[in-house]
């Protein structure tokens, strides 16, 4: 028989094999639809002599990594994945959704009506001046020989620089099948493991959510991919 502490080790290790399951399977599904209502309505990605794809390919994948992730976040939610949270906790990982969500909203509507870059850019300083405001920012840096610095006013140019320039990076390097994805896929997977180690199990739960969407959409986005994430999907 297995004494309390093990069974609280399972089920609490559970969650994440939930995270995972839930939002890998909803992808799976949900990739086969999205590439035929975006073929039919003609959002695709057409070749170019700067393009390594011959073909038109749908790029509309950002959907199904932002449905499947929140689908997850859902089902933990539901089942008390996030029960030991306390309200501010709780009110964290909302405004994380909520900055993750404007993020992807951009993206998507320039992967269906191409938005100015200048616009774009605009945009995400605010999502990210909004994120910072409601309390999720970089306050201090571990500098190596040095130890914590408080960052005080510089807080807010860094956490924006950091926000706007990792979204950025992701969606640079959306040119190759599989390569953001993967990239992201094994980025926030080592995410989940630092969050473990540091203690921050409801930021690593989120995580795993966003591996398994990713993971998900890589069964369709290895090369040959026959589907993009698109500028939502690499902003999410």
């Amino acid at each position: 028989m297995l004494d309390s502490s093990a069974l609280s080790f399972i089920s609490e290790y559970a969650f994440y094999g939930l995270a995972f399951v839930s939002a890998f399977s909803v992808v799976l599904a949900s990739v086969p639809i999205v590439r035929k209502i975006a073929t039919y309505s003609g959002h695709v990605d057409l070749p170019c002599d700067r393009k390594v794809h011959k073909i038109p390919i749908v790029r509309l994948g950002g959907l199904c990594i932002f449905v499947g992730t929140l689908a997850a976040v859902g089902c933990l939610w539901r089942v008390g994945g996030f029960n030991t949270l306390l309200s501010i906790d709780r009110k964290e990982i909302l405004i994380m959704l909520l900055g993750a969500s404007g993020y992807f909203l951009l993206g998507f509507f320039d992967d269906l009506y191409t938005l100015s870059p200048r616009f774009r850019l605009v945009c995400q300083f605010a999502i990210a001046a909004l994120v910072w405001q409601f309390g999720i920012r970089i306050d201090f840096i571990a500098v190596p020989g040095i130890g914590i610095v408080h960052l005080a006013w510089l807080s807010l140019p860094v956490t924006l620089i950091w926000i706007v320039g990792t979204v950025n990076a992701i969606n640079w390097i959306d040119g190759l099948d599989g390569l953001a994805s993967g990239v992201s896929a094994i980025a926030t997977l080592i995410t989940v493991g630092i969050c473990l180690f540091v203690g921050e199990p409801s930021v690593a739960l989120l995580a795993m959510c966003l591996v398994g969407s990713l993971c998900g959409f890589l069964v369709y986005n290895f090369n040959p991919a026959c589907i993009f994430m698109g500028d939502g999907g690499s902003y999410f």
